[in-house]
């Protein structure tokens, strides 16, 4: 069997959840997280139809049914984590993510993947890449979540996983994406937030952590760096919509 198949199985009881406890009561929390990292990205229809795509055992789902949308699809290998997932959300397909991809050819607003390319090898992306933009309706999105290969820690997350096989930084990342086809590209990080009285500490005393960073950067490079200093990063893309004839 694949090792991956294999563990897979039962990612959520030996992997996810050997050194802490799922609880459904802290997803809001992990809620308001993306409130911020997602600003501005947010679709205004509560129609739009919109696929997570290794959806684990259901955060982002949450996040966007609490949300008021309406047209959300979860997709996951893993048969335990849909088994955990449709407990908290009806909408969740068993399948392979690239093979879904490939046969829903533009029917998605937004498709997302949240810690899911790092499972891939380079070869799995490109193609991971691909299949989303044929998913995605014209002027749809694409957005990603992935361990950052420049933080200084990044490592603790691009390779704390057994199953984790590809390790990129928004740099690389946005050269493939162009490659793909895609535009609009922007990375955000996904540090501390500024909601309540602890995260709006932490949120403060990680810009001075960054400004920091910054410094070591241009101390040994002459030059800030990307931008983008978390541990984990957020991409986003847009696959264009066409010019209407006649314009240019």
């Amino acid at each position: 069997m694949d090792y991956k198949l294999r563990l897979y199985k039962d990612y959520t009881s030996n992997i996810q959840a050997r050194d802490r406890k799922i609880e459904v009561s802290k997803f809001d929390r992990y809620g308001r997280a993306y409130d911020w990292y997602l600003r501005r990205l947010m679709p205004n229809d509560k129609k739009a139809k919109i696929l997570d795509v290794g959806c684990g055992y259901g955060r982002i789902l949450q996040f966007f049914s609490k949300r008021g949308y309406s047209d959300v699809t979860g997709v996951d290998l893993s048969p335990e984590q849909i088994e955990f997932a449709k407990k908290i959300y009806p909408n969740v397909i068993q399948a392979d993510a690239l093979e879904f991809l490939e046969s829903h050819q533009e029917q998605f607003d937004v498709i997302l993947a949240i810690d899911l390319i790092e499972h891939f090898t380079k070869e799995e992306i490109m193609r991971f890449l691909d299949a989303s933009y044929q998913a995605l309706k014209p002027g749809g999105q694409l957005i990603i979540q992935s361990p950052n290969a420049d933080s200084p820690f990044g490592v603790v997350h691009g390779f704390g996983d057994f199953t984790h096989e590809t390790f990129v930084n928004i740099s690389s990342l946005s050269s493939i994406m162009t490659i793909c086809g895609y535009t609009g590209i922007e990375g955000r990080e996904t540090g501390p937030t500024p909601f309540g009285i602890i995260s709006f500490i932490r949120w403060i005393l990680w810009k001075f952590i960054r400004f920091m960073i910054v410094v070591y950067n241009i101390i040994e490079t002459s030059g800030p760096g990307r931008g983008i200093y978390t541990q984990v990063f957020i991409a986003r893309a847009v696959k264009p919509a066409p010019i209407p004839s006649g314009k240019s």
